[in-house]
């Protein structure tokens, strides 16, 4: 893709990337100041000041501003505040990215930060930092930046914010904001990029229009916060997955070697890394995350989830920093497999993805980071954390979050055996067997492109959670072969559907199938043991996320389980390729473990239901799924969209009824319609419902969306949290 980067003569950096085929496009203005930048005596602020970009600017407030304006046209909105940065961006459709990128650099510019404005957000970002304190992931990170300032500076102090933290004086809360906001918002501090089908030439000139509104530059005092590796910490939070986590700082250009470290970590394959710990009952899975700690280093966190509380972590240990000694003497052949599937990663993100990952995450891969990369995973420079519910420890609060932390395990070394690991081979191209007689039924439409064959049940309720991520265990390792060479194999939940898919060349895609099926059909009790532990771990850390999101995992769940009897059938559909494919194709599925039948539309889902789940907090939550008619959709689909800013606008603004207000089109378990989201502190769902009715029949005058939905709420699938102060 083209791309250039320069900047503009106000000091404004500016970066373009140009994708001819790309029918979205996404603008980022990222401002390098966080948390971290944050007065002493205002904790929080910058994370207030991120909300409140959103309420109204100079030139577009009402239903003109950025947060009403995007999602009525199919657009998406969001913002972060992390540690030493702030992001605010928008993806929409291509020829709407010049009032877009309006919108969103007056958000950035010209904020109202109206009085009343500052106290609602206040109060939400109040009702959020009661949610993160049960929150598992924020307790880690806070763990982790405890040990690793050792208790003192800014990495260590509150960040979030809360209502005792801003204050009493609305007058004087806004004066810090408006200082905050002159002090590091302008041009020495701000970062445009662009993405879209335009020409780089028309978006050089949107981004010199955009660079120009932007307030001159003014001095910048870097922050340093201090960081000092090497100790570690044990925190105990009961009833969530044993884990080991290890964290460094890197020198900032290394994030461009993060992804083929991300890479080479997640490889299942025979000989890795991951397939070790398996096999030696250590660790069930590695991932990687990581976020700029200031402006010359990075912060990485390599996380292991353990087998099981009483894991050897000193040989998980040395077999790890064994592994990353192997890499750093691998030579540059290793590094083009992991570039040349790094960037096929890239390739298949969305225009806001991919600008996410380029701007804020792992970036297109350079060689010269990948030795600084390898340089600092060393012994000596890590930072532990032993995170089990069998830790002991002391309670005590850090960054106004409630843990239980203990000093670090004394552990012996020990030694790991010499064999050595396999470090991303090439693909292992499947062999194609012999062809059987028997043959499937096998649907075919013709389509540009590589050929892709679909198999997915015939309902919804065809394949369980847990054997989905059974088969998902055992393709693995031929997905990451296959995908090496180009080739995807990817077996997930759509929308509550599990969707095996492979998209390969047509020399390619019948031995593929055919070693897909050998492994589904081939019983493996350790792993498929393994993935249920899996599975379970993943339910029960569902049940401790916010509410909302809890309802949202359930749903699919609880639409599969109202079907009147399992459905075992699947069918399959060929896309593109010719009849000679097709017909190899049938007959391998004639041994694919489940009967498949004709493709046809999938039944309707069972009439809606109601499901409540046990509250883990205060907060009250419902879900409203609304299924609409199949011959409506797309109609419907453009009214719901139009209808979100105003819920949004109503219920969370107006109404100021909690935390989570959302109205958007959504698919699930076989089934298209309205999705309603609503969370909050103080209303049950019985009167966040009555909220839902009352907003729908004010709406219903000028939207024929609002009257259907209005129609059907009665029988709409619906989820709810009675929050512990509600009985």
């Amino acid at each position: 893709m083209p791309q250039v980067t320069y900047r503009h003569t106000n000091g404004v950096r500016v970066t373009l990337v140009q994708q001819p085929q790309a029918s979205r496009a996404s603008a980022l203005w990222r401002v390098a100041a966080g948390s971290l930048h944050e007065p002493t005596a205002w904790p929080g602020l910058a994370h207030l000041l991120e909300h409140l970009l959103f309420r109204g600017s100079r030139r577009y407030s009402g239903e003109q501003q950025l947060m009403h304006w995007a999602p009525a046209r199919g657009g998406r909105v969001n913002a972060t505040t992390r540690l030493s940065d702030t992001a605010a961006f928008v993806e929409m459709p291509a020829g709407l990215l010049a009032p877009a990128v309006a919108r969103l650099t007056d958000l950035i510019t010209a904020p109202l930060l109206q009085p009343e404005a500052v106290a609602q957000e206040a109060a939400i970002i109040d009702a959020e930092y009661r949610l993160l304190q049960r929150d598992a992931p924020g307790r880690i990170e806070a763990a982790l930046l405890h040990a690793l300032s050792r208790g003192d500076g800014p990495l260590a102090r509150f960040r979030i914010g809360s209502l005792a933290a801003f204050g009493a004086d609305p007058v004087r809360l806004r004066a810090a904001l408006v200082a905050f906001h002159q002090r590091h918002y302008h041009a020495g501090n701000l970062h445009l990029w662009l993405q879209g089908p335009q020409p780089l030439s028309t978006l050089a000139a949107l981004a010199d229009r955009a660079a120009a509104a932007v307030a001159p530059a003014r001095s910048r005092t870097p922050i340093r916060p201090r960081a000092v590796p090497g100790s570690g910490l044990t925190l105990r939070l009961p009833k969530d997955a044993p884990m080991l986590v290890l964290s460094f700082v890197l020198p900032a250009a290394a994030r461009r070697a993060l992804r083929p470290l991300a890479l080479a970590l997640a490889d299942p394959r025979p000989g890795s890394l991951l397939a070790s710990l398996r096999a030696r009952g250590l660790a069930d899975g590695i991932t990687l995350q990581s976020e700029p700690l200031d402006d010359r280093r990075h912060w990485l966190r390599v996380q292991f989830t353990l087998a099981q509380a009483g894991s050897d972590l000193a040989t998980l240990e040395a077999l790890f920093f064994r592994w990353c000694r192997q890499l750093a003497a691998g030579d540059r052949t290793l590094w083009q497999r992991l570039a040349q599937r790094s960037a096929a990663q890239l390739a298949a993100l969305t225009p806001l993805e991919a600008l996410r990952a380029a701007a804020l995450g792992w970036p297109a891969p350079r060689y010269a980071a990948w030795r600084p990369l390898l340089a600092a995973l060393r012994p000596a420079r890590a930072t532990r954390l032993w995170v089990s519910d069998e830790a002991g420890g002391e309670p005590l609060i850090c960054q106004g979050l409630p843990l239980r932390l203990a000093p670090w395990p004394v552990t012996a070394h020990r030694r790991t055996g010499g064999g050595r690991f396999l470090l991303f081979p090439p693909a292992a191209r499947p062999a194609e067997p012999v062809l059987p007689h028997a043959r499937a039924l096998l649907a075919h439409r013709p389509q540009p492109g590589l050929p892709q064959l679909i198999l997915r049940p015939q309902c919804a309720a065809g394949l369980s959670d847990e054997q989905g991520l059974i088969w998902q265990r055992r393709l693995a390792p031929l997905a990451a072969d296959l995908a090496i060479g180009g080739d995807l194999l990817s077996l997930t939940a759509e929308q509550g559907v599990w969707t095996l898919r492979i998209t390969a060349p047509a020399a390619r895609l019948p031995a593929a199938l055919a070693a897909a099926i050998t492994l589904l059909r081939a019983e493996d009790p350790p792993a498929d043991g393994e993935a249920l532990r899996q599975a379970r771990r993943a339910l029960r850390q569902a049940d401790r996320t916010i509410a909302v999101r809890r309802l949202l995992i359930r749903l699919p769940q609880a639409m599969r389980a109202a079907w009147p009897r399992p459905q075992l059938a699947w069918q399959a559909t060929l896309g593109g390729g010719d009849t000679p494919l097709r017909t190899r194709l049938t007959q391998y599925l004639s041994a694919f473990p489940r009967p498949l039948v004709a493709a046809a539309a999938p039944p309707p889902p069972p009439a809606g239901r109601r499901f409540q789940l046990t509250a883990q907090d205060d907060q009250h939550a419902l879900l409203l799924f609304i299924p609409l008619p199949a011959d409506r959709a797309a109609c419907l689909r453009a009214g719901v969209s139009d209808l979100q800013p105003h819920f949004y606008q109503q219920l969370r603004i107006v109404r100021q009824l909690g935390y989570v207000a959302q109205c958007q089109w959504h698919a699930c378990a076989d089934a298209e319609g309205a999705l309603l989201l609503l969370q909050s502190p103080h209303t049950e769902p019985a009167g966040l419902r009555r909220a839902v009715a009352d907003f729908l029949r004010a709406e219903a005058d000028r939207s024929p969306t609002a009257q259907a939905l209005l129609s059907r709420l009665a029988v709409a699938w619906c989820g709810e949290i009675v929050g512990r102060d509600g009985g």
